[in-house]
């Protein structure tokens, strides 16, 4: 959540103070910035669209009145989602290096290196389409045909409409259904062959 260095003085103000407060108070409490009314005005709302802030009731300002505000989270927790919005921008970052270093692996045919990059990356950000999806087609490549439909199940629960992922599960029910055709096949001839000596008794 970035506040603007304007932002942060006004919610220091708020954190300060024990009390709701009105924009006139805010103003005349920073006694070293002078704001336009109208620059006040768009700061407060912005700040309650972010969250920090919320409208609490009037207040009587002169003929009229003034609505009046105070923090709807407090110092620290302000902080906490600040420092999990870092961890995010980590994580993300520490994905796309372990994605592309897949990629690299990939090209020099270091298969199982690959394969554990991109583990590594969707247990960070399990939402990584991409990253699933190349995993798949690993997967694919050695043959291990369940594997990749696990994860390309996975994927279409992200995007159901996906191309990529529709094509690779394509390719992939191709080489699962044969096997199961198959041994239904054999049952099928063993139960005949059952019933045709059953019945020559």
């Amino acid at each position: 959540m970035h506040l603007t260095k304007s932002e942060q003085q006004i919610m220091q103000i708020f954190w300060q103070a024990d009390h709701a407060m009105a924009q006139t108070e805010v103003v005349a409490t920073c006694v070293d910035r002078k704001w336009k009314e109208r620059s006040i005005f768009s700061m407060l709302n912005s700040l309650m669209e972010k969250g920090l802030l919320r409208e609490v009731g009037f207040v009587r300002s002169g003929k009229t009145y003034a609505r009046t505000f105070e923090p709807a989270m407090s110092q620290a927790e302000y902080l906490a989602q600040v420092q999990a919005s870092k961890q995010t921008m980590e994580n993300l970052d520490s994905s796309i290096e372990r994605y592309n270093h897949a990629l690299e692996c990939c090209y020099t045919d270091n298969l199982d290196v690959a394969v554990l990059q991109l583990k590594k990356v969707l247990s960070v950000n399990p939402r990584y389409l991409r990253a699933r999806q190349l995993l798949a087609l690993l997967y694919i490549e050695n043959k291990q045909y369940k594997r990749a439909d696990k994860e390309l199940q996975r994927c279409l629960l992200l995007d159901v409409n996906n191309t990529t992922t529709l094509r690779y599960r394509k390719e992939v029910l191709s080489k699962l259904q044969p096997e199961g055709a198959s041994q239904a096949g054999a049952q099928n001839a063993m139960h005949k062959a059952n019933v045709g000596e059953v019945s020559r008794r």
